[in-house]
């Protein structure tokens, strides 16, 4: 056995463990509970993915986008896991801020708005229907249905702006209450 080095494990700067209950203790005593429940959570199903990531140090930016579009491969609820990556940029942020750790956040790069789901677009004729029936209730004019939606959106001083979407050329989002509550202070 005389030559034979066995290799001694590393052992991290900035062990996760250890950092990961500073801040779980940190989000109590700042935040309470609720807030230590729902981080802790989210961090959890984060850091089991990384079995062999044993330091905060770790981590890299190529790590965090490969965990994201792994798990978007799989299928996983946008909103969901946009909410677990905010989590883990929030811890990286609170390591390097308040704990001062030399390290770069590798969630620093992203947003997570465009993970989220957009509303979904209606296409002109249920925007229509809708509109119609939101005037009627509102106004109680029943003759106000002889007109089409971009007579109210004139009305309204809002021109309709149809956009690409899901259902073709005539998709156009809409946010209806806002200028149905302009065109009845109107009349």
């Amino acid at each position: 056995m005389t030559g034979v080095k066995t290799k001694k494990p590393r052992i991290p700067r900035y062990p996760v463990i250890e950092y990961l209950g500073r801040y779980e203790a940190w989000l109590i005593a700042v935040y309470g509970t609720r807030s230590w429940d729902y981080h802790s959570e989210k961090l959890k199903i984060f850091f089991r993915h990384f079995p062999g990531f044993k330091g905060v140090e770790d981590f890299t930016s190529p790590d965090v986008i490969a965990y994201r579009d792994w798990q978007i491969k799989r299928g996983r609820n946008l909103a969901t896991l946009a909410m677990e990556l905010k989590c883990a940029k929030t811890f990286w942020s609170w390591c390097i801020e308040n704990q001062r750790l030399p390290l770069l956040n590798p969630c620093r790069w992203n947003d997570f708005k465009h993970l989220q789901k957009r509303k979904a677009l209606l296409d002109k004729a249920e925007f229509e229907r809708r509109t119609l029936a939101e005037i009627e209730i509102t106004t109680g004019n029943k003759g106000a249905a002889i007109l089409d939606a971009n007579d109210y959106l004139t009305l309204c001083g809002w021109i309709a702006q149809p956009q690409p979407g899901p259902k073709g050329e005539g998709s156009m989002s809409c946010d209806h209450l806002k200028w149905i509550e302009r065109l009845t202070a109107r009349h």
